[in-house]
């Protein structure tokens, strides 16, 4: 007869160390599958760190485009002023010029 008939502990043993086997395999899997996780989560970390930065950097380009718009604003403002004011010289110049000129004119 088939000896693991006749005695029933022998098939016990290879069942146990059969579970052992398929647990230790388990284990190995489900460490395997959580190192996966932690290196993904490392990964997220490193990311969100970096868009962090990257929001820091885009929050202080910002504010300081704000600031050069508001000088720029205020650049066009003052040579818009400037301009105004350098066609009322040019013009009165011109007049003074004339006056001039018809001065001379008068005095011959």
């Amino acid at each position: 007869m088939n000896n693991n008939l006749q005695n029933p502990s022998n098939k016990r043993k290879k069942t146990s160390s059969t579970d052992t086997d398929d647990l230790q395999t388990t284990t190995e899997v489900e460490v395997s599958v959580l190192q996966s996780i932690n290196k993904k989560l490392d990964l997220l970390v490193t990311l969100h760190d970096k868009i962090k930065e990257l929001r820091t950097s885009l929050d202080f380009a910002h504010n300081y485009i704000q600031k050069l718009e508001q000088s720029n604003n205020s650049l066009h403002t003052s040579v818009k002023t400037l301009t105004e004011n350098m066609d009322l010289v040019m013009k009165e110049n011109k007049k003074m010029k004339e006056t001039i000129l018809d001065i001379q004119t008068r005095s011959m």
